[in-house]
């Protein structure tokens, strides 16, 4: 597989669509995705100086109101992460949308799918699926703590 060529792997079905892109990650695409999006250069200079070839952006996730709770999302994020992982990705990114209202939290909808969370923003935060040692690397450097697990009771 050649790490530099770009690959779109969005998704359109009839009440919804998931857009995504797998690229090397010495494209411009992602970082310029990440500072669009306002993720600081401190996270973005840790992802460049990390050892992976391939990095993933899922951007954006849309269901229509009528068809929410039925799995379409579900489906749809399951589709691209395969998607994703077909084409390479070490690294895949997402900044979660909290200006939509939602009946759920997106932050724990997305870490469901393996998605963890490395920065402070309360507006979009990004979360990633990566290796343990990136995650720790990218907090680190945002500042971000995780809360506490509280035992179940």
């Amino acid at each position: 597989m050649t790490k530099n060529v770009f690959f779109d792997c969005t998704i359109q079905k009839d009440c919804g669509s998931v857009e995504g892109y797998v690229c090397g990650r010495d494209d411009e695409n992602w970082g310029n995705y990440l500072a669009d999006v306002h993720v600081g250069n401190d996270l973005i200079e840790v992802i460049e100086a990390a050892p992976i070839e391939r990095v993933a952006i899922l951007k954006d996730l849309y269901v229509e109101g009528t068809a929410r709770g039925f799995g379409l999302g579900t489906g749809l994020v399951t589709q691209i992460l395969q998607e994703f992982e077909g084409h390479g990705a070490e690294l895949t990114l997402l900044v979660a949308d909290m200006y939509e209202a939602n009946e759920f939290s997106l932050v724990e909808w997305y870490q469901d799918w393996g998605f963890e969370r490395v920065d402070c923003s309360d507006s979009g935060p990004l979360m990633v699926i990566a290796s343990d040692e990136l995650v720790a690397r990218l907090r680190e450097s945002s500042g971000y703590e995780p809360p506490a697990e509280t035992p179940a009771p």
